[in-house]
């Protein structure tokens, strides 16, 4: 009876811990889109605009050659007026990448803004097959409605050829060592994983500091 008790306790303990954790995703940016997202940017109208103009919530597409996949393209999503236009104490508006009018699954659950300056047209860069490539500074990623202790994984590498070291700086989330709220890469060859701890129920917010390859995001789920 007493290992029995035991036994109940112990399951019951496990299922406690699990509920006060967010339900494990991945972003896994390596994969192929799928055929929704390559439809939805294939038909969106609305939003695609030739390269020249300065509409900065529009989508920009630009086709090039093969790269060993079938029809290989990429696409450049220009980040919005919206956002551009309104900046305050929590870091202003946020969005989820859309096209024809729906949220891309590749980004779902993703939201993006910026915490200061000025993000220019086709900076954020979807690059299928590869990675998410954003081209700028000034841009933060948020990942809303966590729990505290949730662990957030992220593969990523300074988009800098040149290998400048470029860093995310995180708000509600830390990371061992000597500067608990940052983590930043200097090669841009070899991808470095970051871990996160999540310090209370919220957002985790990645500022970074100039652009970035980012080839994958989880929570509470391993990543290689």
């Amino acid at each position: 009876m007493k290992k029995l008790i035991t036994l109940i306790t112990a399951i019951l303990f496990t299922t406690s811990i699990s509920a006060q954790q967010t339900e494990s995703k991945v972003w896994d940016f390596t994969l192929p889109l799928s055929e929704i997202d390559y439809e939805n940017l294939q038909a969106d109208k609305e939003y695609v605009t030739s390269e020249g103009e300065t509409d900065y919530f529009n989508w920009y597409r630009i086709a090039i050659t093969s790269k060993n996949t079938k029809a290989y393209r990429y696409f450049r999503y220009g980040l919005g007026q919206k956002i551009t236009d309104a900046v305050t104490d929590d870091y202003g508006d946020f969005v989820q990448l859309y096209a024809n009018r729906q949220y891309l699954d590749y980004t779902r659950g993703l939201y993006f803004g910026r915490y200061d300056g000025f993000i220019g047209p086709k900076m954020i860069r979807i690059e299928p097959g590869s990675r998410l490539n954003t081209n700028c500074s000034n841009l933060a990623i948020k990942i809303p409605n966590l729990k505290a202790k949730d662990v957030v994984r992220i593969k990523f590498s300074t988009g800098s050829t040149a290998d400048a070291a470029r860093y995310f700086e995180l708000t509600n989330g830390t990371v061992p060592g000597k500067e608990p709220t940052k983590i930043s890469s200097n090669d841009y060859k070899n991808p470095v994983i970051a871990t996160i701890t999540v310090t209370k129920d919220g957002d985790l917010t990645m500022k970074e500091s100039n652009g970035m390859y980012i080839y994958a995001i989880s929570v509470n789920k391993e990543i290689q």
